[in-house]
């Protein structure tokens, strides 16, 4: 079957999405990103106090169960500068993608 280019003055027109339409989109794609932002938060303080809970159990000691949360805590606030700096370099995407894996 050939394929048939026409000049771009004979091509029909391309329908363009409604103001209402594109409203609608946007508002539910932001809702969908505030409840995933909302679940992905509560599930990683949740982590850092079960690893805190972990922590009591294996060793005992409230001092190691406070170091291990600390730990958490100290290590994502090491890395947000530097990802932050490559972010405002390379685009945000890239850099989340690296960051999560």
């Amino acid at each position: 079957m050939a394929t048939v280019c026409l000049p771009a003055w004979q091509t029909p027109p391309v329908k363009q999405m409604e103001l209402t339409d594109r409203a609608t989109v946007q508002r539910q794609s932001l809702r969908t990103l505030m409840t995933t932002q909302v679940l992905v938060g509560g599930t990683t303080a949740s982590a850092v106090t079960v690893g805190a809970l972990m922590a009591k159990d294996l060793t005992g000691s409230d001092i190691l169960a406070g170091v291990s949360a600390a730990s958490i805590t100290l290590g994502a606030a090491t890395a947000a500068l530097p990802l932050a700096t490559a972010a405002g370099r390379r685009g945000r995407r890239p850099v989340l993608v690296f960051a999560f894996v």
